[in-house]
């Protein structure tokens, strides 16, 4: 069986790939290994998907949903959504981080990085990154229009693949472990919980205006999201 893990940044996806690589291990399959694991994705879908999709059972990267094409047609897409502005400020709050590692210049206090002029190029990468990744062909990583982008696309892709939150994700390994690794019951050890922010700030910090920018620069991912949570609350109910 081969699995790809659609990495969306920010939604506890590192430490979902850990729980993955080590139920595939645990069932005889490969992955590849390193923290240089994944390639960027003109690299990939140039030459490396050639290697690693007839190589390894466990692909992961930051890659979007059409390059499935590259995949035998049983492959199964994994990939873990989180509420869009929680994603966003998460995001946000990696980039402060980075660049402080970095002994770069940047502004400290969230709500000021927002509304610092230089820093609106970056923050418009942010934006709709879910219906990016299930709709739009490129890198999502990238300001796109949002006449380039689809949520109904981006609903249809959804539903060909294995799903679950953040906010549940113990649950969702639970159910992946049975239903991907015949395993009766997940050990706690399998859950390891990885770049974890320092910075408590959190949405209802945010200042008024900011928090509409936010929203509005994520309104696309904010009807995605709402519409899954249904079709999913739906799905457990069958």
């Amino acid at each position: 069986m081969k699995i790809f893990f659609m990495h969306i940044p920010k939604t506890a996806g590192t430490s979902f790939r850990f729980f993955l690589e080590k139920s595939v291990a645990q069932s005889g399959g490969t992955y590849r290994q390193g923290y240089d694991s994944y390639h960027d994705y003109q690299t990939f879908i140039t030459t490396e998907h050639s290697n690693s999709v007839e190589k390894y059972d466990l692909i992961c990267g930051h890659y979007p949903y059409n390059v499935i094409k590259f995949f035998p047609p049983e492959t199964v897409v994994v990939t873990v959504f989180r509420d869009p502005i929680e994603r966003c400020l998460s995001h946000i709050k990696h980039e402060i981080a980075y660049k402080k590692q970095l002994a770069k210049p940047v502004q400290s206090d969230i709500n000021e990085y927002i509304v610092i002029p230089r820093n609106e190029m970056f923050l418009k990468t942010l934006s709709n990154l879910y219906v990016k990744y299930l709709s739009y062909h490129g890198f999502p990583n990238v300001v796109a229009a949002e006449n380039e982008l689809s949520i109904d696309k981006a609903i249809q892709n959804s539903q060909n693949i294995l799903y679950g939150f953040t906010n549940e994700i113990s649950a969702f390994q639970d159910r992946l472990s049975v239903e991907l690794f015949a395993a009766k019951k997940r050990r706690k050890s399998d859950v390891k919980r990885v770049n974890l922010a320092r910075d408590s700030f959190a949405i209802d910090d945010l200042t008024p205006s900011n928090r509409v920018f936010l929203e509005e620069l994520n309104r696309l991912d904010l009807k995605f999201y709402k519409q899954i949570r249904v079709l999913h609350e739906k799905a457990i109910k069958i």
